[in-house]
């Protein structure tokens, strides 16, 4: 009789254990769904991510591109966009002085070689 309620006591455990599996993978299951649908529903469109995604590239390739541009990320929105307007207005500054770097250039080579 005890070896029949050692039985009975170990079938009931792993009934237990077994539904136990059951609920906690459910529960992983629907808060999977529960978060993809979230993400479905909140987010934005794939194709607004994928767009955003290009600008965010060609935002870092053109921090790496001027000098002065390449400070630490800051976090607070408004910042990134102050940030932003800070990049261009640089980007523009490096390029005119680049132009006037290639003008100078020009005229020096014009008065050092006088045969044109």
């Amino acid at each position: 009789m005890a070896a029949r309620a050692a039985s009975s006591c170990c079938r009931v455990a792993a009934a237990r254990r077994f539904l136990l599996a059951r609920k906690k993978k459910a529960l992983e299951a629907g808060t999977r769904k529960k978060l993809a649908g979230a993400k479905q529903k909140q987010g934005m469109p794939t194709s607004r991510r994928r767009r955003l995604e290009v600008i965010r590239r060609k935002i870092r390739a053109l921090r790496t591109l001027v000098p002065r541009a390449s400070n630490g990320e800051l976090q607070d929105r408004q910042d990134r966009h102050s940030r932003l307007d800070e990049l261009l207005l640089h980007s523009a500054d490096y390029i005119l002085s680049l132009q006037m770097q290639v003008q100078v250039m020009q005229f020096m080579v014009h008065v050092l070689n006088p045969k044109d």
